[in-house]
C-alpha cells in the first residue's frame, strides 16, 4: 500500500509540476551561472528540469524514500537528505532558493526562513509556491494528515508576506498559481546576517 501510494504521489507531483512549470520558470528565471537550492524537492521532477537550466542545482529532501526515488529516477540531480531548519551549507552561496509546495511542511517555518536567508547571497531571490488555505489547503491538509501523518501549516499570501518580512526578507512580487500563489522575495539590506560557521 505504501509503495503504491508513493508511486501515485510521484505521478501526481510530476503532473502538477508539468502543468505549472512554465509559469514557475518564468518567475525563477534560472540561468547558466545560477547556483540554485530546491528545499523540499519531493520526488524530484522539478529539480531534474530546473537543473538543466542553471549552473548548479542542489536538492534537499527530508524523506529518505523520496531521496532514494530521486537518485534512482533522476540521477543527474544532486540530492541530499536534509531539513530546511538546518541547511548544511556555509553562508551566502546560493543565487536562488525555491520552496515549491514545501513551506507548509516546515516544522519550524521561522527557522527555515532564517536558514534560507543565511545561505542566500545578498542579491539572491527566494521563490515560494504554496497552496492557498482558502482554496485547496483544507482538503490537502486533511489528506496529508490522514494518509501521510504529515505536519502541515498553510499560510495565506498576506500571512506569508508578514512572516517573510519578520525574518529579514522583502516580498516584492506575487502571482496566482493553480490552487495557490507564487511569492518572490529578496533580502532586506539593512540587517546583519546571522552566522553559524
Amino acid at each position: 500500500m505504501v509503495s503504491d501510494f508513493s508511486a501515485l504521489s510521484a505521478r501526481i507531483e510530476a503532473w502538477a509540476a508539468r502543468r505549472e512549470f512554465a509559469s514557475f520558470v518564468s518567475i525563477l528565471e534560472p540561468n547558466s551561472v545560477d547556483r540554485i537550492l530546491d528545499v523540499g524537492a519531493g520526488y524530484g521532477w522539478v529539480s531534474a528540469n530546473v537543473a538543466g537550466l542553471c549552473g548548479e542545482l542542489l536538492a534537499l529532501e527530508p524523506d529518505r524514500k523520496r531521496v532514494r526515488h530521486i537518485r534512482r529516477n533522476h540521477p543527474s540531480v544532486k540530492v541530499m537528505l536534509a531539513v530546511a531548519e538546518f541547511l548544511p551549507f556555509r553562508p551566502l552561496i546560493f543565487d536562488k532558493i525555491y520552496l515549491k509546495r514545501s513551506f507548509h511542511h516546515f516544522t519550524d517555518q521561522e527557522a527555515g526562513l532564517k536558514e534560507a536567508r543565511r545561505v542566500m547571497k545578498p542579491e539572491g531571490i527566494l521563490v515560494i509556491q504554496e497552496v492557498s488555505p482558502e482554496r485547496q489547503g483544507k482538503l490537502i491538509k486533511l489528506a496529508e494528515r490522514w494518509l501521510r501523518r504529515a505536519h502541515v501549516n498553510f499560510l495565506s499570501l498576506d500571512d506569508l508576506e508578514v512572516k517573510l518580512e519578520s525574518e529579514g526578507f522583502h516580498a516584492y512580487y506575487s502571482k496566482p498559481a493553480p490552487a495557490g500563489f507564487f511569492l518572490v522575495a529578496n533580502k532586506k539590506t539593512n540587517q546583519t546576517l546571522p552566522s553559524r560557521f
